[in-house]
């Protein structure tokens, strides 16, 4: 979440941080309700963060690829 937040707002804490906890909370909401109503058991909500994390950033790794930063 906060590496997503950091490409919408960039490097600046004011802005990255609220938004960063606002969409952290709904990204867990997300993950909480696809936990509870995928299969009849309830699936740690542990294992979807993590499964949904990995090919998160593994998209956002594809997207960086080429760009390098460099701050001075």
């Amino acid at each position: 979440v906060p590496h997503i937040t950091r490409l919408l707002c960039g490097y600046w804490a004011r802005k990255t941080i609220p938004v960063a906890a606002l969409f952290g909370g709904s990204f867990m909401m997300v993950a909480d309700i696809l936990a509870r109503t995928l299969t009849n058991s309830e699936i740690p909500v542990g294992a979807i963060t993590g499964i949904l994390g990995i090919i998160i950033f593994i998209a956002i790794l594809s997207i960086q690829r080429g760009k390098s930063y460099v701050i001075d």
